[in-house]
């Protein structure tokens, strides 16, 4: 039986200015002793499938809308679109409590960075920085021409962050709890923008502390999306050969060794690739989907080496009467 945990109320935040509006893999397990069932049940009673995030810790009501998703330990963090609030989810037990209030722009990607919480702030071409454990906030960093700060990842000292408007990727300096000044790396090489009113750069990885992998959401010749190596010191970007399968609607991207998942946030799915050893090229090996699923955009690794993504559901209207969720899905 799917679990899932509504949290206890809290707070409304300050208002602030509204912004921008697999199935669990049908994984049959054979139940070879007591102890696999065991931990099996023990999983489904600690670890929630389905976390609801709190409608009321957003200014308005628009409910929650999250886009980005990060685990460190037992916790996951998710922001809001809607105002840019943080909450914090406990994934053993599914309560929720706020971190960052509302500052009236939105928050998309997160990554965490030793002490800090990092977020891509959108159309406000913010780099922020908060203290992951008490929500304080470090630092924040604009972009003047940014188009829509979208995701990040971090590789060492540095956060790499994308731009899904602008054929550019910003680096941040980060060194415990001190963040440096943005640079932008112009993209070339096989990168090219889609056409006005398409979505570009979005999920990012760390392919090795030279290169990065860049999802493109619609690539330019319109038969999807793409997949880029980025060579992080002059933004030469090779474009990565598919095979066995294809991508579209690509979002959020999380890499472990040779294994590339790319979240399809309008295919309610997260297609599983098999990397080449110099990252030229990917082999689709299978999709993994959810039941709970509702346009995911982001995921992480969480306790156990299950998948969390969150529902954004675009298309949905945004009410305080959605529901707005984490995903569990094992692999």
């Amino acid at each position: 039986m799917k679990t899932a945990v509504r949290s206890h109320p809290i707070h409304r935040s300050t208002p602030g200015r509204i912004a921008i509006a697999a199935a669990v893999i049908g994984l049959s397990f054979a139940v070879a002793s007591p102890a696999l069932a065991d931990d099996s049940n023990d999983r489904q009673t600690r670890f929630p499938e389905t976390i609801t995030l709190p409608n009321d810790a957003v200014a308005g009501d628009l409910g929650f809308r999250p886009e980005g998703i990060v685990v460190k330990g037992n916790t996951a963090y998710a922001g809001s679109l809607v105002d840019g609030t943080i909450v914090t989810a406990n994934l053993r037990t599914g309560q929720t409590a706020p971190l960052v209030a509302a500052d009236g722009d939105p928050a998309v990607g997160l990554k965490i960075a030793g002490p800090l919480l990092l977020v891509a702030g959108g159309p406000s071409g913010e780099l922020r920085a908060y203290d992951h454990r008490s929500g304080k906030e470090v630092a924040v960093r604009h972009i003047p021409e940014a188009g829509f700060v979208n995701d990040l990842t971090v590789a060492g000292d540095t956060a790499y962050f994308t731009d899904s408007q602008r054929a550019v990727i910003y680096a941040l300096p980060v060194d415990g709890d001190t963040v440096g000044e943005p640079r932008e790396i112009p993209l070339g090489g096989d990168f090219a923008l889609a056409p006005p009113g398409s979505f570009n750069g979005n999920g990012i990885a760390v392919f090795d502390e030279d290169t990065l992998i860049l999802g493109q959401s619609a690539d330019p010749d319109g038969s999807g999306s793409a997949l880029y190596l980025v060579d992080v010191s002059n933004g030469e970007a090779t474009r990565i050969t598919i095979t066995g399968g294809d991508v579209t609607a690509a979002d959020g991207l999380l890499l472990q060794g040779r294994t590339l998942y790319v979240v399809q946030n309008r295919e309610n799915s997260i297609a599983q690739f098999r990397l080449s050893s110099d990252g030229t090229e990917a082999r689709f090996v299978r999709t993994l989907t959810d039941p709970d699923f509702d346009v995911p955009t982001t995921i992480d690794f969480g306790p156990r080496g299950d998948l969390y993504a969150v529902n954004a559901r675009f298309g949905t209207p945004g009410t305080d009467s959605v529901a707005y969720e984490i995903v569990r899905v094992q692999r």
